[in-house]
């Protein structure tokens, strides 16, 4: 059984950094994804961060992007309910971005 909530965001973060790409096969084809850690774009003491997955063909945006570089992202978070098999409703959240480009800074 699953339930889905989802809300969606564009936001200027930097990013930490970007983990290796992940692949695989399933009963439906070949798969991929990659993650990045973002740190929210702000003077303030302690910022959020972001842990990102991009899926399929959207990992490529992450080429030539590095820690440091300040982004612009498009994402949407996404809360799914379980049943386990011993009748427990567990709840996960997942952060899918489908946007992340690099913003130009002008000094």
């Amino acid at each position: 059984n699953k339930n889905k909530t989802q809300t969606q965001k564009t936001m200027n973060y930097r990013i930490k950094e970007i983990l290796p790409l992940q692949q695989g096969t399933s009963e439906r084809g070949n798969w991929q994804s990659q993650e990045v850690i973002v740190e929210e774009n702000a003077n303030v003491q302690y910022p959020n961060q972001l842990l990102l997955r991009l899926r399929g063909d959207k990992t490529a945006q992450l080429t030539g992007l590095k820690a440091g570089d300040v982004v612009d992202v498009m994402y949407a978070s996404t809360v799914r309910a379980y049943t386990t098999k011993d009748g427990r409703k567990v709840y996960n959240t997942e952060i899918n971005c489908w946007s992340i480009r690099k913003v130009e800074q002008v000094f």
